[in-house]
């Protein structure tokens, strides 16, 4: 069984938001990639 696509449930993290050294600087990314939120809007601090 196989579910289509819910927009409700569709997530992500700013690609250049959680320190991870990438192997290129030229990257292609969506205008969706680029829109998304910082890692640091979703973990909360105590």
């Amino acid at each position: 069984m196989t579910s289509g696509f819910s927009a409700e449930h569709d997530a992500g993290i700013k690609y250049d938001s959680f320190g991870f050294n990438w192997p290129s600087r030229n990257l292609i990314l969506s205008e969706k990639d680029r829109a998304q939120i910082p890692l640091t809007k979703l973990v909360q601090k105590d």
